[in-house]
């Protein structure tokens, strides 16, 4: 964090976005984040202001190409809301009638506390469970792409919903076979299917650097503690209208309805 930086008034305006369903253009000058750190620092005031249940982790901007944008060698982390967690075939109230981006990612269950001491050649042997899932991401921002990454990472990287479905196994090539055979549709037309070379993610790897962040803040991940581990297809926006989101992959479905806020 930047030294004598307040990351307090940048997330007091983003709770009351979160809470209203504004979209604020960037944060002003005197409380906008100049690193990742800063964002961080935000990032936790921000959860802690809106006081919702902690259920978890999620990861994004984790590809190669990525990672050069923000300057980072590892994903972005952010908390997941107890209040934004969703089942399959939900239907998913949005703050506002914004375009919504479509991810379509595997999450996995801890099985066992990970330390800042802990190292592991393959992190899954962490992992007691995984599922597929959509991340719902809409900013508390008009144009998240254009007010930095700082100040995107204080924002939750983008969480907005997170949309839980089937189990799957705990194994790196039953993720890339869900990978290579998932097709994202929006009521019926394909919107996606698998990102390839530096735009994709590896599910394995985004753990990893979790582990490293967790790491880097001394934080403890709780047995328990469900992460996602960045977008498997290549996002996408949707209209911002109320509409059916499915994926199709080899072994199962997952669906949810959006339903934005007038």
């Amino acid at each position: 964090m930047s030294a004598k930086f307040n990351p307090e008034p940048a997330a007091q305006l983003l709770a009351d976005a979160f809470r209203s369903g504004a979209l604020l253009t960037e944060l002003p000058a005197e409380c906008r984040p100049q690193t990742l750190d800063d964002g961080y620092a935000i990032q936790d005031r921000f959860t802690a202001l809106l006081g919702d249940n902690f259920a978890g982790w999620k990861l994004g901007v984790g590809t190669v190409n990525g990672k050069k944008m923000t300057g980072s060698s590892r994903a972005l982390a952010a908390r997941l809301l107890g209040s934004r967690m969703f089942k399959d075939g939900d239907t998913v109230p949005m703050p506002n009638s914004a375009p919504v981006t479509i991810e379509f990612e595997i999450a996995v269950v801890l099985g066992r506390d990970v330390t800042p001491a802990d190292r592991f050649e393959n992190p899954l042997v962490a992992v007691e469970s995984a599922q597929v899932d959509f991340e719902l991401v809409l900013s508390r921002y008009v144009d998240r792409k254009v007010v930095g990454w700082p100040s995107f990472c204080a924002d939750l990287v983008g969480f907005s919903a997170l949309v839980l479905g089937q189990s799957v196994p705990v194994d790196a090539a039953a993720f890339a076979k869900i990978a290579n055979s998932a097709v994202i549709s929006v009521d019926g037309k394909e919107m996606a299917r698998i990102a390839t070379g530096d735009d994709a993610i590896d599910p394995v790897l985004g753990l990893s650097e979790l582990f490293e962040h967790a790491r880097e803040k001394g934080i403890t991940l709780k047995k328990g503690t469900l992460v996602s581990t960045g977008t498997l297809t290549l996002p996408f926006n949707t209209s911002g209208a109320a509409v059916l989101v499915e994926a199709h992959f080899d072994g199962g479905k997952l669906s949810a309805r959006t339903n934005p806020k007038a």
